[in-house]
């Protein structure tokens, strides 16, 4: 943090009790150090819902300890807020870092819709930074999740804010790390269930059963979740998005091949709540699962 240069800076540590030499790196840093925790907790939302609690500044985000802010990264954030008084949420541009391959740089999160945005459900946590009043609009994170909890809280913002009050730019703001012990690449597995269980608990509790059902066919479903839905959510908009999910879904299940997963994905949408381009997308997407051979679909991928 040192070389961010940000005066108004409250820098919250929420240790989980580590035993490796975090403790020393704290002692080191603590002329920067606002406050900080070291102690077991049940949890990596658990811990960020310590520091979400105890912060008090106007613009609030968290980094893990594995990933860095670019220099300067606080002063850009700063300025984008104070010349969009009616953002309630900013998001920049991250670089994934991984030892023995080129960097590449996150994709676009925002679509033209917030239905498509709530569905396709793509989040930069990292590079994401929210007004406080926002936030205690959102609630904190849910402490039961343990991979998706970032997700589950920006479908939420999504829910209750909607797009009109974010504001995107090209900066690069934070490098994110990838290595082996990572959760990010040890645990990729559980990342995708967990996202299973926050549509299909969204399907159940806005009275879509056939797409509930679609998505318990092929997931490990945990009956005791349950995504508490803002009392401002739209149900329509709920319903377009789960549409979206399952276009995204589908076309993953089909990238790797799981030809009839991909076929109930595809074959439950509402084409009528598609925009004309992710129609044409399923078309494309439908006739290939249906018609083209696994064997020639690996050869082409080639």
């Amino acid at each position: 943090m040192k070389d961010q240069q940000y005066p108004n800076l409250q820098y919250l540590v929420m240790d989980g009790g580590s035993t490796d030499n975090t403790l020393s790196l704290i002692q080191n840093h603590l002329d920067i150090i606002t406050e900080w925790v070291s102690e077991k907790d049940h949890g990596p939302a658990h811990a960020i819902n310590k520091g979400l609690e105890r912060a008090n500044g106007d613009i609030i985000s968290w980094i893990n300890s594995d990933d860095y802010y670019e220099p300067g990264t606080l002063t850009h954030v700063a300025e984008i807020f104070n010349q969009h008084p009616e953002a309630n949420c900013y998001i920049g541009k991250i670089r994934f870092i991984q030892e023995g391959t080129i960097p590449f740089y996150s994709h676009d999160i925002i679509f033209p819709s917030v239905a498509k945005t709530i569905g396709f459900g793509r989040i930069v946590q990292p590079a994401m930074f929210f007004r406080k009043s926002a936030i205690a609009k959102m609630g904190l994170l849910n402490e039961t999740l343990h991979y998706c909890f970032d997700l589950e809280w920006w479908l939420k913002y999504l829910l209750v804010f909607g797009i009109d009050s974010i504001v995107t730019d090209e900066q690069l703001l934070v490098n994110f790390r990838f290595h082996p012990t990572s959760k990010s690449s040890s645990e990729t597995q559980h990342f995708p269930v967990e996202k299973d269980n926050i549509y299909y608990s969204l399907a159940m509790q806005t009275g879509n059963a056939g797409i509930a059902n679609i998505i318990s066919k092929h997931s490990n479903i945990n009956e005791n979740y349950s995504f508490n839905i803002p009392m401002e959510s739209d149900k329509n908009i709920i319903s377009t998005a789960l549409n979206y999910f399952l276009l995204l879904r589908g076309n993953e299940h089909y990238i790797n091949f799981n030809v009839n997963a991909a076929k109930d994905y595809f074959g439950a949408i509402d084409k009528s709540l598609l925009n004309q381009e992710d129609t044409r997308l399923l078309r494309r997407l439908s006739f290939r699962n249906k018609f083209i051979p696994n064997f020639l679909i690996r050869l082409f991928r080639k």
